[in-house]
């Protein structure tokens, strides 16, 4: 079963759309083709990349940022023509019309996840899993009194709960992506975020509120789970914005990232976070784990948790849960590939 690789990064949006003819903004179509080669960089070496549909030829893609580096490791630019039959499809992340795009090309049925898992998954990826997540977290001494996010499903509560979390505090979308549907909340709070607080909870169902922590570091652990065995691939460090939307990770050894995060955490902390994650994780996807082993055949599970570090050396252990691959990923893969320590920024050359 030949594998081929996608990368999708509007997989939150169609999650939330949650409709087999999902198709992304004019915007995200561009940034899905000019990135359409970022597998060259994690999958392994002589895989296929799938080209997005309508968009490219092979020959249209020796102009995109990794066509060299997919020609060097041996890649085969497959189009939504060409896709041989049988083969195993692997998105950047899975959501309904995903699959049902897999199902409709041939693709092995026993790789493509059920109307069930797809459910389940779109489940867990609501930000309101961090709440079951921090849950377990705090259980843990180590973070026992931690401030924990509030779901919150009547805009006419937004005043008692900001009131009651007795701090700044932001508001998340229940799905999206690279900081965006993440906005700040303060009282006295101007009628423009109360509008966006009650729209979004017309849309979605809820919104997440949370307090706002004095960052210091952006960091994240890196999961996979295949076989029955969840595996802690290592730490990735990246920058964002104020408003979280993210701009790149640093590339280097598991010890260069460890030795940064401890620098700006208390002695310990980074260790103890991913600890406190691992049980937490088994709790809240516990479900979507088994609906996993269930299908053999399915891809891994790829995903992360992103963290930060505030003024104080504390360790916030669960910013955001992303149920897909992330950039996170892909930087710990460009070292096993190269070796060296630079930034990555998805799109610019590689500066190694």
């Amino acid at each position: 079963m030949a594998d081929i690789y996608l990368f999708n990064p509007s997989t939150e949006i169609a999650l939330a759309a949650d409709s087999p003819s999902f198709t992304p903004t004019k915007a995200v179509r561009k940034f899905e083709r000019e990135l359409c080669l970022l597998p060259a960089l994690y999958a392994p070496a002589g895989s296929a990349i799938l080209l997005p549909p309508g968009c490219l030829t092979a020959d249209e893609c020796e102009a995109l940022p990794y066509f060299q580096t997919a020609s060097e490791r041996g890649f085969t630019l497959v189009t939504t023509d060409d896709i041989p039959a049988g083969s195993r499809l692997i998105p950047w992340g899975w959501n309904r019309a995903v699959a049902h795009y897999a199902r409709r090309k041939g693709f092995a049925t026993e790789s493509i996840p059920s109307c069930e898992y797809i459910s389940e998954l779109r489940a867990c990826a609501n930000r309101a899993l961090t709440l079951k997540l921090w849950q377990e977290i705090v259980k843990s001494p180590d973070f026992a009194g931690s401030p924990l996010p509030v779901q919150l499903m009547d805009a006419k509560s937004l005043d008692t709960v900001l009131t009651g979390l007795g701090c700044d505090c932001i508001g998340k979308a229940p799905w999206s992506s690279s900081g965006r549907g993440v906005f700040p909340l303060t009282l006295p709070l101007p009628q423009i975020g109360r509008q966006r607080v009650a729209d979004t909870i017309a849309k979605y169902g809820s919104i997440m509120v949370e307090p706002r922590w004095n960052k210091v570091l952006d960091f994240a652990s890196e999961w996979v789970y295949a076989a029955g065995e969840l595996t802690f691939l290592g730490y990735s460090v990246f920058e964002s914005s104020e408003s979280g939307r993210y701009s790149g990770n640093l590339v280097a050894s598991q010890t260069e990232l460890l030795s940064k995060i401890s620098a700006a955490s208390r002695p310990g902390l980074p260790e103890k976070a991913v600890e406190a994650q691992r049980g937490a994780i088994f709790s809240a996807l516990q479900k979507l784990m088994q609906l996993h082993d269930n299908q053999p055949n399915l891809p891994p599970l790829h995903f992360g948790i992103d963290m930060l570090t505030d003024a104080n050396g504390a360790i916030n252990p669960c910013v955001e849960l992303n149920l897909r691959r992330t950039m996170g990923h892909v930087a710990i893969d460009l070292y096993q590939l190269t070796e060296q320590t630079f930034t990555f920024t998805p799109g610019s050359p590689l500066s190694f």
